[in-house]
């Protein structure tokens, strides 16, 4: 997987290439830009035709968003952050915080 995410990582990060407007999540680009992306990156033979509907879940588990070293966030303040955030939206529910996993779905 994490393959086929730098491949289309790359791919998507060209200018004019992108997902088609049908939302099912395949490659929109022309011919000519295909050829010349398959010469860069020989993964990609396959992919163009091909849906990519969990691209977004990758970009969480592989791409910047996850923690890598020195860049990651601590989780005391990402728990304050998300604290903060959900009383500027929900004041007077109370200072407890009950994190949820629901924005990693999309």
């Amino acid at each position: 997987m994490k393959k086929n995410y730098n491949s289309l990582q790359n791919i998507l990060s060209l200018n004019g290439i992108g997902f088609n407007a049908h939302g099912d999540y395949k490659i929109e680009c022309s011919d000519e830009q295909w050829e010349q992306i398959v010469k860069v990156d020989s993964n990609t033979k396959f992919m163009r035709n091909k849906p990519w509907p969990h691209w977004y879940k990758w970009q969480v588990i592989f791409g910047k968003e996850r923690a890598n070293g020195g860049t990651s966030e601590d989780m005391l303040d990402a728990s304050y952050r998300q604290n903060v955030h959900n009383q500027s939206i929900n004041p007077g529910k109370g200072k407890d915080y009950h994190g949820t996993w629901k924005r990693f779905s999309q």
